[in-house]
């Protein structure tokens, strides 16, 4: 969910003077309503539901989280070194043991849930157990993206208290040129690269926990510039994501590949229309069922959107990815009721029409958000287009190329993350696309 949650209260996004505890309330706060409008996963399990969405109010209401003082990144953190747990920490130490709580954070202190869940499987029984769906609980972690712009000065001193960094040329002066290398806490290499007149100025080289290459580009006075590539965590290098900078902005076309060195998926920038913001156009490498998947998101009204396009040549359905709604080319939404395919008319305008027939999910993307539906009661879609339906729309959720255990908590993602607001991992409905995240977006 990202930052919608703090957009949604607040009518901004959050800023550098915005506190971490405030952020995570208005999640907390967001997610909870998100829920309680949910039913369980099974109808015999609707108590169990109920009993931890209590907990979670419980959580809330406690407003205590962990802190964050041994990574240089915005994290999740399961259990601090007070003992203070996180949210969905509390949900399992309420509902389960304090024992497996404490065993998660042994061994996934840093991990988001997927990752955890994938890893351990008595923590996929209890999400089974628990009424709710793995995203769902999932979404109680915030996005952790990044408040501020990336400050080149993290690459000398770094937010930790013991500074784990070092000048390799000339150990103990700070910040001035040379040849720097900077540590995780462990004293292991995270990057290295020059400094020239107090700014990172060159070629830097970022590296995995495993001391393998993670992302390699240029600095000019600071400020990412030219190409950059970031590889997946492997002996002999593993291209995962390629493209350019300009004084820190991403331009151009970006290509991300899966762990095989196959092209995943295209992102392109796209111009400003009347009707919604301008961002990047992700085109999605087509799955095996032929459907042709493309991605906008921007900045429309000075809020983040993002649209679906899905089209196989007989149907064009376009997806909101923050609340799941699908329509399809002839404003009609489209959902799945005790399981039967229904259609309600939205009657939208001949300009909306137009511009979905034509595939153009840009400016439609503008366009729905700008404009409320009011719908007419569901009819039942006949038998074979609510089986066609559907299938598209699983391709959404298909797995591709690998799952998130693999791919959320790559250095490149977190690098890119902290130095620079962009390139952070997200997942398009399951379909893991390595490395990409549109500018100025938060994609969980």
């Amino acid at each position: 969910m990202g930052d919608d949650s703090f957009a949604t209260q607040f009518g901004r996004l959050p800023g550098p003077g915005d506190s971490e505890h405030l952020r995570m309330h208005a999640h907390f706060v967001h997610v909870r309503g998100w829920l309680g409008s949910r039913d369980a996963t099974k109808p015999e399990l609707a108590s169990r539901r109920k009993e931890i969405l209590g907990y979670f109010d419980e959580y809330i209401a406690k407003g205590t989280t962990p802190q964050n003082v041994h990574v240089p990144w915005r994290t999740p953190v399961f259990i601090d070194d007070r003992g203070t747990i996180c949210a969905v920490g509390y949900l399992i130490e309420r509902s389960a043991s304090r024992t497996l709580a404490e065993k998660i954070a042994k061994d996934h202190r840093y991990n988001v849930l997927e990752d955890i869940a994938a890893a351990m499987p008595e923590v996929r029984a209890w999400v089974e157990s628990s009424g709710l769906t793995l995203e769902e609980l999932a979404s109680v972690q915030p996005g952790y993206t990044p408040v501020v712009s990336w400050n080149s000065q993290d690459l000398v001193t770094g937010p930790l208290d013991n500074k784990p960094l070092e000048l390799a040329t000339e150990p103990g002066r700070e910040h001035e040129s040379g040849t720097w290398r900077s540590a995780y806490p462990n004293g292991e290499r995270l990057a290295q690269g020059p400094y020239v007149d107090k700014r990172p100025h060159g070629t830097w080289r970022f590296f995995h926990p495993s001391g393998n290459l993670a992302a390699q580009g240029s600095f000019v006075s600071g400020a990412r510039d030219g190409v950059w590539r970031f590889f997946r965590d492997a002996k002999d290098p593993v291209l995962m994501a390629v493209g350019s900078f300009s004084s820190g902005w991403l331009v151009d076309e970006w290509r991300h590949y899966d762990s095989a060195g196959k092209l995943v998926a295209v992102a392109r920038p796209v111009s400003p229309t009347p009707f919604g913001g301008a961002g990047y156009l992700l085109d999605v490498v087509p799955s095996a069922e032929k459907v042709r998947h493309w991605v906008h998101q921007g900045n429309v009204a000075g809020t983040r959107h993002r649209l679906d396009f899905l089209a196989d040549g007989t149907e064009q359905i376009y997806v909101h990815d923050n609340d799941d709604i699908a329509y399809d080319a002839g404003g009609h939404k489209l959902a799945k009721v005790d399981g039967t395919w229904q259609a309600s008319d939205c009657h939208w305008n001949r300009v909306r029409k137009v511009t979905a027939r034509a595939g153009d999910v840009v400016t439609l993307n503008g366009l729905t958000f700008r404009q409320q539906d009011s719908c007419d009661s569901a009819r039942p879609l006949p038998t074979a287009r609510a089986k066609h339906i559907e299938a598209m729309l699983s391709s959404l959720h298909a797995a591709s190329a690998e799952g998130p255990a693999e791919t959320t908590h790559d250095l490149a993602a977190v690098v890119a993350t902290n130095w620079a607001s962009v390139l952070v991992r997200p997942e398009v409905e399951g379909r893991t696309i390595p490395g990409f995240e549109l500018p100025a977006f938060a994609i969980r």
